[in-house]
């Protein structure tokens, strides 16, 4: 559902930094970075909960429900936030980025792109530590869906936290009107 907020900033972004080149490609790369991976997780986790006989798979009438929903809801909004966002022109890591551009790091677009990312791997190596000392899960079942659902988590949180910590730096370094 927030899939046309997004594709909206990169569609902005694309044209701020490319012009109008590949704008197409910019959207359909954003609409498929979440649901993605989420698929091959997804996927995974299913054929194991099948192998072990779990109730926790879903079955096959279950999948192409959620199949069409995210063909009838997700692939729209995609689209639309992307054409909303190529019309139109518009906290966490901004002292970071400062100081690199002030030394004239011109690699600063990556620094502050996984200063703010960086939490998403402490959330995956915090959750391996808990693993660890504070659960009773020795089953292979049990661990590879611990450890799926965390990779999830744990990559939500890197691209969401990747992308508004690189965002607020665009405008001020892009607007040298100032100088």
């Amino acid at each position: 559902m927030t899939n046309d907020g997004s594709a909206w900033v990169v569609a902005r972004n694309a044209e701020r930094i490319s012009g109008r080149q590949n704008w197409v490609w910019n959207i359909v790369a954003c609409g498929l970075v979440f649901p993605g991976p989420f698929l091959g997780v997804f996927a995974f986790l299913n054929t194991v909960a099948i192998w072990n006989h779990s109730s926790a798979a879903l079955p096959f009438g279950m999948i192409m429900i959620l199949t069409c929903l995210f063909l009838l809801v997700n692939v729209p909004l995609t689209i639309i936030g992307g054409i909303a966002g190529r019309n139109t022109t518009t906290f966490m890591t901004i002292a970071m980025t400062y100081f690199q551009l002030v030394g004239e790091d011109h690699r600063w677009w990556w620094r502050s792109f996984w200063s703010g990312g960086v939490t998403g791997v402490f959330v995956f190596a915090y959750s391996v530590w808990y693993f660890y000392t504070s659960t009773d899960m020795d089953e292979f079942f049990q661990t590879v869906f611990y450890f799926g659902y965390s990779a999830v988590m744990s990559y939500c949180s890197l691209v969401m936290l990747a992308f508004i910590g690189s965002s607020p730096h665009h405008c001020p370094v892009s607007d040298t009107s100032y100088l």
